[in-house]
C-alpha cells in the first residue's frame, strides 16, 4: 500500500497494537476510556499479559497485520520493531523513544535507518507522543489524557510532546478531535497530516506548533487545498530568536530558518499565526465554533465607554476597521436605546438597558420599560 493509504489507516484504524512493557498499561487503557471498539493487541515475549490484554511473543504472530501500532522501546529496538510490523504489512506506528537525530551522531544514523526500514508505512515520530484521533476512539498515547468525542472541533499538529500533552487539558472549551504530536517527523512531516485531515468534514480547523519544516513544498501544497475547502490554519511558531532556534534544533532537529520568510510563507497561503498558547486555542475555537470573519470590518457592542476605547485602540493596532453604522442601523438602534446614548460604531449602549421586567429581559427608556 502507499504512504498515503496508509496513513489513513493508521489515523482510523480498524485494529492497533501496543509493542513495550508495563509501560503500555496506559496507553492500553487510554485506548478503552475514548471508546475504540476495533481489536487490542499487545506484543511482549516476558507477560502472558498486560493491562488485561493477551500478549504475543512477537510482531509475527500477530493474527493480521494491524493498522496501528504503538512502539515504546527504547531507539535501537524501535528500528527492528519497525521493520517487523513493515514485513507484516501494518499500516503505521507510533515511535514514542527519543535518541534519534535531536541528539546527531549515532542517534541520526537510527533515525535514518528507521526510514529505511519503514518502507511505505506511515511513521509518526520519534521522539514523539503520539496521536489522538476522540472521533475514532484512537488514543496511541503514553500518559494521561483529557478530551472527548465531539461532532465537529478543530485537529492540533504539534512538534512539541509536552505542548501537545498540555493542550490536551486546556480549559477554555476548544472541541478537540485530533491531536498528533510528530516530533522529529522522520518519514512524515507536519504538512503531510493535512489532507487527511480535510477529508473529515468535522475538523473545522486545523492549528499547528512547528519549530521548522522540512517539506516546504508539500507544507504549500496542502494549505493551499485547506484554504480552497475554507479550513482555516493556524500556526504558532518557535525559533523567532537566535536562542530559540538553537534550542529547536536539539529538541527537535528542526531548522528553524528565516522567520522572515516563515511569515512571507504564512502571508501568501493565508494561513494565521500566532504567538501564544492562549491565541492557539482562542483563535481556533473561534474558527470552529464560530466561523472566521470574511473581512477586516467590525463591530463593538459593549457597555462601557473605556471598554469601547480600549478595544479600538486594539482593533487599530492590528490593522482591523470599525465602519460607521448605517443609517438603517441608527434609525432602528435609537427606537431601542436611550437617547443619551451615542449612536456609533463602537457602540457603548449603557447600562440603563439592564433589567428584569416580572422575570423578562426588558430595556429602560426615557418612557419607561419596554419588553
Amino acid at each position: 500500500m502507499s504512504l498515503d493509504t496508509n496513513l489513513r489507516r493508521l489515523l482510523s484504524p480498524r485494529s492497533i497494537v501496543f509493542i513495550g512493557g508495563s509501560n503500555l498499561a496506559e496507553p492500553i487503557e487510554n485506548t478503552r476510556s475514548v471508546g475504540f471498539e476495533g481489536d487490542i493487541w499487545v506484543v511482549n515475549p516476558n507477560y502472558p499479559e498486560l493491562a488485561g490484554v493477551q500478549c504475543f511473543t512477537s510482531v509475527a504472530d500477530l493474527p493480521e497485520a494491524p493498522d496501528a501500532a504503538f512502539v515504546a522501546v527504547r531507539a535501537d529496538l524501535t528500528v527492528s520493531v519497525v521493520a517487523e510490523l513493515a514485513k507484516k504489512g501494518c499500516g503505521g506506528a507510533v515511535c514514542y523513544a527519543a535518541g534519534f537525530a535531536e541528539i546527531g551522531g549515532e542517534g541520526a544514523s537510527l533515525q535514518k535507518q528507521l526510514v529505511d526500514v519503514a518502507g511505505d508505512m506511515a511513521v509518526v515520530g520519534p521522539n514523539c507522543y503520539g496521536l489522538l484521533n476522540f472521533n475514532s476512539g484512537v488514543a496511541l498515547w503514553p500518559d494521561r489524557l483529557s478530551g472527548g468525542r465531539h461532532e465537529t472541533g478543530v485537529a492540533i499538529i504539534s512538534q512539541s510532546g509536552n505542548l501537545a500533552l498540555n493542550l490536551t487539558m486546556q480549559d477554555r472549551s476548544v472541541p478537540i478531535t485530533h491531536l498528533i504530536s510528530v516530533g522529529n517527523q522522520a518519514v512524515l512531516g507536519a504538512g503531510d497530516y493535512i489532507e487527511p485531515l480535510l477529508e473529515d468534514d468535522r475538523v473545522k480547523a486545523i492549528g499547528f506548533y512547528i519549530e521548522g519544516l522540512k517539506d516546504i513544498a508539500g507544507f504549500s501544497h496542502a494549505a493551499l487545498k485547506a484554504l480552497q475547502k475554507g479550513v482555516p490554519l493556524v500556526v504558532l511558531k518557535a525559533g523567532t530568536s537566535e536562542i530559540g532556534t538553537q534550542l529547536t534544533l536539539s529538541h527537535t532537529s528542526s531548522l528553524a530558518g528565516s522567520d522572515d520568510m516563515y511569515q512571507a510563507m504564512f502571508d501568501r497561503l493565508g494561513i494565521m499565526r500566532v504567538h501564544s498558547q492562549a491565541e492557539l486555542l482562542e483563535t481556533l475555537k473561534l474558527a470552529a465554533v464560530c466561523q472566521v470573519p470574511p473581512s477586516n470590518r467590525v463591530g463593538i457592542l459593549t457597555c462601557s465607554g473605556a471598554d469601547s476605547a480600549l478595544m479600538a485602540d486594539g482593533l487599530d493596532k492590528a490593522g482591523l476597521t470599525l465602519p460607521p453604522l448605517t443609517g438603517e442601523q441608527i434609525d432602528t438602534l435609537s427606537g431601542i436605546l436611550p437617547g443619551f446614548v451615542t449612536l456609533c460604531n463602537p457602540l457603548d449602549y449603557n447600562t440603563s438597558i439592564w433589567g428584569i421586567l416580572r422575570g423578562r429581559p426588558g430595556f429602560w427608556l426615557n418612557d419607561g420599560w419596554r419588553q
